[in-house]
């Protein structure tokens, strides 16, 4: 009765938002607003890391396939009933699946051949082992941006991959590819924004030259095996700023990422100290990268803990009061740094393996910092936060 009231309340409804809720299940109701156009529902689980987010889906009614002019559907999941209703959905324009099995990938895939108007699609199965069959899927001609979470069948992207001519987007998650299976990634000629996790069996990636030009967001997250990363000349020419994240193996800056006119920043998260170290050592080979960020998850929060730029600061010697909040932009954690560094007036920073010494000093309710060269630090071991200035970044 309470779902029947609604639904005539909110006759006239067009989008409907209950996104990062912990909504379970819609009532029947909502399969009656008739003039529904988006729905979107997805629940919020945890972040994983900066720029990903793990959010289940929601249960839609029995008699959701009403809703012919619904053109956005976010956070579904794909049980036998919402699998039915959705042939009957060709207005689609944004289309967002969660919880698919390898029995379900077929007869989704039908149904999407018939979205002419699809431009987003996103599918994620619904356990490590389901495998998304999408041999028989006819990409859509507005197809933009494709994000595919799940095994994909024998560790090949499907065979009209290549066809995706203009395709903008696109995100790869746990779908284990083999070495020999990226080649199709490298064809797309209008891509700028591509995110691979936990994606890529292979040892070695490599972007041959004259791939993905137009390319200019790149992230590289969770690849088990990966242990280089090779950039052909003229290959990734337009990307600014790319981020590798926990990829365990990988000791090496990428080869060949000095050869990136557009580059801006690379930044690493969780990655090995070995990588690091190598840098350090190596720094005069990369100076063409303006700044190597570093970014560490520390009691549940993502903290950077470097923002090196490569070329010498004109000064090496100066000091900074970091109580001129306008000027500063101080982490929360500032009360943590001043129980755990500055004791009984100062504390020794010389175990952060700065290349010259860092001390702070406390005088009343201000915290002054005298450094040098604190730029040319590049340990992360036992890293706080970040304390940042309008033009130059301390690391503590």
């Amino acid at each position: 009765e309470k779902a029947t009231e609604i639904a005539g309340n909110l006759r006239n409804l067009e989008t409907l938002d209950a996104v990062h809720t912990h909504i379970e299940e819609l009532p029947s109701g909502v399969a009656q607003l008739e003039n529904l156009r988006h729905l979107m529902v997805k629940k919020f689980h945890r972040q994983t890391s900066r720029f990903t987010v793990l959010g289940g889906g929601v249960k839609v009614p029995g008699g959701i396939g009403n809703l012919k002019g619904l053109q956005t559907l976010k956070a579904a999941v794909a049980d036998d009933g919402m699998i039915r209703h959705l042939k009957k959905m060709t207005q689609m324009r944004s289309l967002d699946m969660r919880g698919v099995t390898t029995i379900h990938s077929v007869d989704l895939s039908m149904s999407i051949s018939k979205m002419e108007h699809l431009h987003r699609l996103i599918l994620m199965a619904n356990h490590k082992d389901d495998t998304l069959l999408l041999a028989n899927l006819t990409p859509p001609p507005r197809l933009r941006k494709l994000s595919l979470y799940g095994k994909l069948e024998k560790g090949m992207l499907p065979h009209w991959f290549d066809s995706l001519a203009n395709l903008t987007h696109l995100v790869l998650k746990m779908s284990r590819l083999r070495e020999d299976a990226v080649s199709a990634l490298m064809a797309l000629p209008s891509l700028v924004s591509l995110f691979l996790m936990q994606a890529f069996e292979g040892n070695t990636l490599r972007f041959p030259a004259g791939s993905l030009c137009k390319l200019k967001s790149l992230g590289l997250c969770d690849m088990a095996h990966l242990n280089c990363i090779e950039i052909e000349e003229t290959a990734l020419e337009s990307v600014q700023e790319p981020t590798l994240v926990r990829c365990s193996q990988l000791q090496t800056i990428p080869r060949g990422i000095q050869s990136l006119t557009g580059l801006q920043k690379l930044e690493l998260e969780d990655m090995p100290d070995e990588l690091v170290e190598k840098h350090r050592e190596c720094r005069e080979h990369y100076q063409s990268i303006p700044i190597i960020k570093i970014w560490y998850h520390i009691n549940g929060s993502w903290i950077a803990c470097a923002n090196l730029p490569l070329r010498r600061p004109a000064r090496t010697e100066r000091k900074m009061d970091l109580k001129a909040s306008d000027r500063f932009n101080i982490n929360s954690q500032l009360e943590h740094l001043q129980a755990k560094y500055v004791g009984t007036g100062h504390a020794d920073l010389s175990r952060l393996k700065c290349c010259c010494p860092v001390v702070f000093h406390q005088r009343g309710k201000k915290i002054e910092v005298d450094y040098r060269s604190v730029f040319e630090s590049t340990s992360v071991a036992d890293c706080g936060f970040l304390l940042r200035g309008s033009r130059e970044t301390i690391r503590v």
